[in-house]
């Protein structure tokens, strides 16, 4: 952990400032501080070394929503993290070494899920990919859970589907793909699960009217031939 005053000076132009919030979770031995304040203008920079483990990052931003994007370089890749939560928003620079593959991964993986990737929990997804928890899915990707889907993608779980793709689920359908499942479907795809079988009614209906047709037929050519019979 970082010491109380942590080396710190005044941020800026270079300078070093490390969050309180963050003095607890970041391990000097692997992750070392080189400069900034944590700020959007002045990203706390975190040199990894080559012993770092991906335990070392979870660590780091444990309890804070995560936004990851890399920069390559030729020896070392730089991932500049957000991490927010309901009291800070903080904004680092981790400079990793081509070397350390393991934490280079685990860090890919973060940048996937933040540049419109797969969303495995439950909250709502906001990007192009898929969404296999309970939340809301905005973007086109598919919607496996069961919360609405509003994008083009397919929906399985039981939410509402206001894009173009299938409903396989129970909820209701306001696009142009099929719907698979008991709600209601407001565009132009099938909704096998609402079509109603064939009654007979309809055929019965037929016959009946041919017949009376024929009886009213029958009884206006017998008037004709009796009112002729009885003229002359």
């Amino acid at each position: 952990t970082i010491p109380d005053n942590g080396g710190a000076t005044t941020p800026g132009n270079g300078q070093l400032e490390i969050p309180e919030s963050l003095k607890e979770v970041i391990d000097t031995d692997v992750l070392k501080p080189i400069t900034g304040n944590a700020t959007q203008e002045n990203p706390l920079v975190l040199e990894v070394s080559e012993e770092a483990t991906v335990q070392s990052i979870k660590d780091l931003i444990k309890g804070y929503e995560v936004t990851v994007t890399v920069y390559h370089a030729r020896q070392s890749l730089t991932y500049n993290l957000t991490l927010t939560n309901t009291q800070h928003t903080h904004y680092l620079s981790l400079v990793v070494p081509a070397m350390n593959t393991e934490v280079i991964d685990y860090l890919n993986q973060l940048v996937d899920d933040s540049d419109n990737g797969n969303n495995n929990g439950n909250g709502n997804n906001n990007g192009n990919g898929n969404n296999n928890g309970n939340g809301n899915n905005n973007g086109n990707g598919n919607n496996n859970g069961n919360g609405n889907n509003n994008g083009n993608g397919n929906n399985n779980g039981n939410g509402n589907n206001n894009g173009n793709g299938n409903n396989n689920g129970n909820g209701n359908n306001n696009g142009n793909g099929n719907n698979n499942g008991n709600g209601n479907n407001n565009g132009n795809g099938n909704n096998p699960a609402e079509e109603k079988p064939e009654t007979g009614y309809g055929q019965l209906f037929g016959w009946f009217a041919a017949g009376m047709a024929f009886i009213i037929a029958g009884y206006v050519a017998y008037t004709t031939n009796k009112r002729k019979n009885e003229s002359k």
